[in-house]
């Protein structure tokens, strides 16, 4: 459990930088684009606010694996979701992105996608270990 411990601290890491990605992309918005203000700004509170790793760390810290593995699970859901949103944004016919926002929103998705990876080592770890007992 110590790895997937770790692996939930280095997605914590990711996330914050992936708050960070989507605030500089927010600042890139030219007046024409202000109608993605909003999606955006909702995108990175949520993340904020929905996601919340060190609580599935405090429930593996106190045995509650059940719990933890629905939150994870919640999380990859809710991370999806998100990636179907900036994916949205991207093919939008209203609003026009630079090359470069276009570029932003692919690597926040690849960094999403990535952060999905670790989540699905992390629910194979719990997966081996309920039936290892």
């Amino acid at each position: 459990m110590r790895d997937a411990v770790q692996n939930i601290k280095n997605m914590q890491t990711e996330l914050e930088r992936i708050q960070s990605k989507l605030e500089r992309l927010s600042g890139t918005l030219k007046f024409e684009q202000r109608s993605l203000n909003a999606p955006l700004e909702k995108i990175t509170s949520d993340l904020d606010s929905m996601l919340d790793l060190g609580y599935d760390i405090l429930l593996i810290d106190q045995g509650d694996y059940s719990t933890a593995v629905n939150d994870l699970t919640f999380t990859d859901q809710f991370i999806d979701l998100i990636i179907s949103h900036l994916m949205h944004l991207q093919k939008g016919d209203k609003v026009r992105l630079t090359r470069q926002q276009d570029d932003m929103i692919s690597n926040i998705n690849k960094h999403l996608m990535h952060v999905q990876g670790s989540l699905m080592i992390v629910l194979n770890t719990f997966n081996k270990n309920a039936e290892n007992n």
